[in-house]
């Protein structure tokens, strides 16, 4: 229906407008179809909708309401809005808020209820929840496997963070690196508790008290270790090599107990005095010693038991050979060089009545080379250690059990020369 004006005349009372049915007649049909569109059981325009007072309701049970701007226009929300129910969802592409500080779980009473950022991700996996325990009273960056309106969240795991942290304390169970190299301290580590690595990387490992660094079970060093002070060790040292860092001498102040065998291309003392050896020291190659060797114990050496076999080069590196009696043929070879190498030799089945069957005096050996008499070399020199012309007229008669060879200025010289 088009708009219905009432005509009110030229001049009051003239006659000329609307008589007073007609007017109110228009009247009644304008209010009327404001009635229809507006709130009327027959309303065409607002008609899911009723105003009663402040309150804008649907008729229409569980139905919504939608407040929508023409074009890009702006919906403006002047002054506090509260939204009040269980369910406040924003379906927008960006969020802008121009709050400092938002406010999560506002009504908290201080009960045990978890609060923080829940993020969906659909069938990614787990969801990833960044929230505040209330129970344990810190953040945590998780996934889980609550939903959304959980006051106590269930962790199914952790959740990594990229970012740099500043703090006075950090507790995590693992660190590593983003890109699997190393991680950088910039300043210093201090590790209260205990450290537990694969693989320590550093210019200075020192104690918090100034005292010492404990290491309670072995320390492998792969390459170098540097230990500018004292290092005392309490258990097994096992290394393959040990210097001084300025290349003069490591000094080692008390008692040095070596379970197995000691290498060392020299051994000296360190006031230039003499070296003690308490109880025994046993040397299983050669030792040189260059001033005086006092032996206030006995001496053993090696022994080369060769009753059992009548022909062999004789081993240079054992300082004494039991050797066969009887027909026996020894070959003694010249060292390489051993300048002072001093063999014994002695015999087996000694006596003079045993002399019949096993003639101590026929025992022989063929020296590569050695000094006669006269001082000149002789080459493959046939040597009888144990016959005695020169002490009895009776060549076959034994007269001693022990002979002496000297190894000096390229032949070996011996204690007995034949006639």
């Amino acid at each position: 229906m088009a708009k219905q004006v009432v005509n009110l005349g030229s001049a009051a009372n003239d006659g000329t407008g609307d008589p007073l049915r007609s007017a109110f007649d228009k009247i009644n049909d304008n209010f009327q179809e404001l009635y229809d569109t507006l709130g009327g059981p027959n309303a065409s325009a607002l008609s899911d909708l009723f105003l009663q007072g402040s309150t804008l309701t649907n008729r229409t049970t569980n139905g919504n309401i939608t407040i929508d701007p023409n074009g890009t226009g702006t919906i403006f929300l002047n002054g506090p809005v509260e939204f009040k129910g269980t369910t406040t969802q924003i379906d927008t592409t960006s969020l802008q808020v121009e709050d400092n500080l938002l406010e999560i779980n506002r009504n908290s009473s201080g009960a045990d209820v978890d609060a923080g950022i829940y993020m969906n991700r659909g069938g990614a996996g787990n969801n990833a929840v960044f929230y505040w325990n209330e129970g344990e009273d810190k953040f945590k960056a998780v996934l889980s496997t609550s939903n959304a309106t959980a006051t106590s969240v269930t962790d199914s795991s952790k959740a990594t963070i990229v970012a740099n942290i500043e703090g006075d304390t950090l507790q995590v169970n693992a660190i590593s690196s983003g890109d699997s190299t190393a991680i950088q301290f910039n300043d210093g580590l201090n590790v209260s508790g205990t450290l537990s690595a694969d693989t320590i990387d550093a210019n200075t490992i020192s104690s918090t008290d100034s005292t010492a660094v404990q290491i309670a079970d072995g320390l492998n060093v792969s390459g170098a270790g540097f230990f500018n002070g004292a290092v005392d060790i309490n258990g097994a040292l096992s290394v393959n090599d040990i210097s001084s860092v300025d290349s003069t001498a490591v000094v080692i102040n008390d008692g040095l107990d070596v379970g197995g065998t000691l290498t060392c291309a020299r051994i000296e003392s360190n006031d230039s005095s003499q070296m003690t050896f308490l109880p025994a020291i046993k040397v299983e190659n050669s030792i040189t010693v260059d001033g005086f060797a006092i032996m206030n114990g006995s001496l053993t050496y090696g022994v080369d038991d060769l009753t059992d076999n009548s022909t062999i080069d004789l081993d240079l590196a054992k300082a004494i050979h039991y050797l066969k009696a009887g027909e026996s043929t020894y070959t003694l070879q010249a060292p390489p060089a051993a300048n002072g190498l001093l063999i014994y030799f002695t015999v087996g089945h000694g006596s003079a009545a045993d002399s019949t069957n096993n003639p101590i005096n026929e025992t022989k050996i063929t020296i590569a080379k050695a000094r006669d008499a006269t001082g000149e070399i002789v080459t493959n020199y046939e040597w009888f250690p144990f016959n005695g012309p020169l002490f009895s007229d009776d060549s076959t008669k034994v007269t001693r059990l022990m002979a002496t060879a000297i190894f000096v200025d390229g032949a070996w010289n011996v204690d007995l020369l034949a006639s």
